[in-house]
């Protein structure tokens, strides 16, 4: 595509931490710190070579682009990264207050992006930060007291998690429709260590029309005209 960098095929991990603002400039600034050594731990384990992260941040949270193809057992990557947060997360938060315990929506997809002059462009990271920040990731979430929640595209779902590939059953995950903003789909959710159900939107109210008669005095006071 004239004018454009090459496209690269990567894994999308999109992060963000629950609760940031408002903890005040102190808080935040540790917040930060423990947010990137929570990622550096998670690419360590994962056996992310240094250097080949990308990372995009954006304060409380971001985008980690990580290599696929080629030799990456990207299975295993994605399997060992979700296993390597749920343990990091839960070393971190042992020894902290619960006002400053770290709690992480992760958003998985996987597409070709380009190096853009402001940060990363492609589609998969449009809806990765998309599945990252919706109503039934963040519900899930707030809903529990697990340190994490992830969520997977669909199509990296079915191709890869779905597959129970190094143990992460596919049936740990539970599908859900997202919307937001000018993007819908379908996508899966994990909750570890936690059991979840999606939130059912509230039932919209019957319209009956005429009266509502419940008795017989009711009905006789009722003008015939509106039976």
């Amino acid at each position: 595509m004239a004018g454009i960098p090459v496209g690269v095929r990567q894994l999308i991990v999109a992060y963000d931490v629950e609760h940031y603002s408002g903890r005040g400039t102190r808080r935040e600034y540790a917040t930060q710190q423990r947010l990137s050594d929570i990622l550096e731990f998670a690419f360590e384990e994962s056996s992310v070579p240094v250097g080949d992260a990308k990372i995009q941040e954006q304060g409380d949270g971001g985008l980690a682009l990580l290599p696929t193809g080629g030799t990456v057992d990207e299975p295993r990557l994605i399997v060992d990264l979700i296993n390597a947060f749920i343990r990091g997360l839960a070393e971190l938060n042992e020894d902290l207050v619960e006002d400053a315990q770290v709690r992480l929506r992760v958003g998985l997809h996987e597409g070709v992006v380009h190096r853009g002059a402001h940060g990363y462009v492609g589609s998969a990271v449009i809806e990765a930060s998309r599945l990252r920040d919706s109503d039934p990731v963040r519900s899930a979430l707030a809903d529990s007291s697990a340190p994490l929640v992830v969520v997977a595209a669909d199509g990296l779902y079915r191709d890869v998690l779905s597959q129970g590939y190094y143990g992460l059953s596919g049936s740990a995950f539970t599908p859900v429709e997202v919307q937001v903003k000018s993007y819908s789909g379908k996508a899966w959710i994990y909750l570890p260590g936690a059991t979840w159900q999606p939130r059912c939107p509230p039932s919209p109210a019957i319209e009956q029309e005429g009266p509502q008669v419940s008795t017989l005095q009711d009905f006789l006071n009722t003008p015939p005209d509106t039976w």
